[in-house]
């Protein structure tokens, strides 16, 4: 009788297990505002594989920029936390040769040297 009960139990946490799965998805894209169709086609696209390091993806993370935040492309969870660790000192760098770039343009208008 115990080994019946234990094999409803196990086939009871599997199906429980499932739904909380897609019931943590289902919020995690409510919150990043795209649907389901959405996201499988960003993993479609991006082949089951992370955006950034192009690794299969086993556990996924909305990797969401901007202003307001705009889901960029779905990554791995070491690139992730890879990004949100340097995302300080990213824009400070991006600013920077941009900020480079811009003044070498005007460089180039004043001096002619560019061809459009």
């Amino acid at each position: 009788m115990g080994r019946k009960w234990d094999s409803r139990n196990e086939a009871y946490k599997q199906r429980k297990s499932d739904r909380n799965r897609e019931a943590r998805l289902t919020r995690r894209l409510r919150a990043a505002g795209i649907t389901q169709v959405e996201y499988d086609h960003l993993l479609d696209v991006q082949a089951n594989s992370c955006a950034a390091c192009g690794h299969p993806l086993t556990r996924s993370v909305l990797f969401r920029a901007g202003t307001p935040p705009r889901v960029m492309g779905v990554l791995c969870s070491g690139c992730f936390r890879q990004i949100s660790l340097n995302w300080g000192k990213i824009p400070a760098k991006i600013l920077r040769f941009q900020q480079l770039a811009d003044f070498l343009g005007l460089i180039a208008l004043k001096l002619g040297l560019t061809t459009s």
